[in-house]
């Protein structure tokens, strides 16, 4: 039996056919076999582009966990500061 999964870039409203097998050694035996996790995406371009937004996105975590303060005062501060460089 055929199923769809999403692509998983936020901004791409794709989906991607392949059987009920295919995704379980996608999704699950894989992570289970090499400890990662596998996020399919419909085309080269939004593979590009959801690494560039998961870089950003580690970016800003790593900021936080290096500056000083509670863990939820990182998050907020470093939030912060990305919001605050969109508007200018």
């Amino acid at each position: 039996m055929r199923v769809s999964v999403p692509c998983f870039n936020p901004k791409c409203k794709n989906n991607i056919t392949m059987t009920e097998g295919q995704k379980e050694a996608l999704l699950i035996s894989f992570a289970l076999k090499y400890d990662a996790s596998v996020l399919p995406t419909c085309s080269k371009e939004c593979a590009e582009e959801l690494l560039q937004r998961l870089s950003e996105a580690f970016d800003i975590i790593t900021k936080i966990r290096v500056t000083s303060g509670t863990p939820i005062q990182r998050y907020r501060s470093a939030k912060r500061k990305t919001y605050n460089k969109k508007l200018k």
